[in-house]
């Protein structure tokens, strides 16, 4: 999720590439609502600056909830630092990476927490 439609538009076209089914959520409330209608998600990208409830507060949700404790998150943001990277990661992020990632790194991020997920 990402309130950027370039960026969401960016993120489609590399996974779908790589045979993924994609939906996209612009707000953390749209993105909340949508996985708790449906519960087969395999991985949240996730942007800290969302309109309403922020990224932060989404892991936040999604590591309260039981059915979606181990959902795997990955947190894709364009501040990034070193001590919002610990935080996040010890709240419960599975990767952390910036925006201005190369987009082959972010496509093996996202296939090496795929590989690890437990769902």
């Amino acid at each position: 999720m990402d309130d950027e439609p370039s960026a969401r538009a960016l993120m489609r076209s590399l996974l779908s590439r790589e045979g993924f089914e994609i939906s996209e959520a612009e707000s953390g409330e749209q993105a909340l609502g949508m996985l708790g209608m449906d519960p087969s998600y395999s991985l949240v990208i996730l942007d800290l600056a969302l309109p309403g409830i922020s990224g932060s507060g989404v892991l936040k949700r999604l590591r309260s909830s039981v059915s979606s404790a181990a959902l795997p998150v990955l947190i894709r943001t364009g501040t990034g630092n070193d001590v919002a990277e610990a935080e996040l990661l010890d709240a419960g992020a599975d990767d952390y990476i910036t925006k201005a990632t190369d987009p082959n790194r972010f496509q093996a991020r996202v296939r090496a927490i795929l590989r690890r997920a437990v769902i």
